[in-house]
This record gives C-alpha cells, sequence and structure tokens, in this order.
C-alpha cells in the first residue's frame, strides 16, 4: 500500500501487488486550487510544490484621440489669448 501525504494529511492511497526483487512505478495526480505551498510524502519520500494565483488580464490600452485632444488644447491657447486680451485693454 503507498500512501500519498499532502500537508500531513491522506490524500490518496494506492494498492499495489508486485513480486520480491520486481519494482513498479506508482504516479498520483493532485489538484489543488487553492493557492499556497504544500508538501508531499510517501513514506520516506519528501517533496513540495506551489500553487499560484492566476495573474489578471492584460489591461486594454485605448487609443488616443487625437482629434479631441487638439480641439481641448486649441480651445486652452483661445481661453489664454482672450484672457490676455481682456487684461491689455484694461490696462490702457
Amino acid at each position: 500500500t503507498v500512501v500519498l501525504m499532502v500537508n500531513g494529511a491522506t490524500e490518496a492511497v494506492e494498492t499495489v501487488t508486485i513480486a520480491a526483487g520486481d519494482s513498479q512505478s506508482v504516479t498520483f495526480s493532485v489538484t489543488k486550487e487553492d493557492a499556497g505551498s504544500y508538501s508531499v510524502a510517501i513514506d520516506e519520500l519528501s517533496g513540495s510544490f506551489t500553487v499560484t494565483s492566476p495573474a489578471p488580464p492584460p489591461l486594454e490600452e485605448k487609443p488616443i484621440n487625437w482629434l479631441v485632444l487638439d480641439g481641448v488644447i486649441a480651445g486652452v491657447i483661445v481661453v489664454i489669448l482672450l484672457i490676455a486680451l481682456l487684461v491689455r485693454r484694461r490696462a490702457y
């Protein structure tokens, strides 16, 4: 009987019958949904694996609307020129 322990708890058990002097591979498949580090052990063999959270999707870049940006800049320039013109007229 081969017992797979994950974080000290029994995760899976596999019963294998083999003749003396023979060998056989035993494979376990473990799926964990929670992110974190997990220690695994089978008899005196041990190891670990880490589950990471999925990366967030990349942010979508929006193109610059140059027509609107040019309009805003032109509007600011016109306002500055009007203020300068009014200040200059009051100075006279």
